[in-house]
């Protein structure tokens, strides 16, 4: 299955764009969420 994966440099892209996008949202989801609790934790900080 690798064989087939370094033959076709097209599907090779295709993955590498779709593991690129995915890293991009993972990150994106950690920043909102890494705000959304700090803000939480400041908040009760503050209180």
């Amino acid at each position: 299955m690798a064989g087939i994966m370094i033959d076709e440099p097209g599907h090779f892209f295709v993955v590498t764009i779709l593991m690129k996008w995915l890293f991009g949202v993972i990150k994106y989801w950690c920043g909102l969420a890494v705000g959304f609790y700090s803000n939480n934790f400041v908040g009760v900080n503050y209180t």
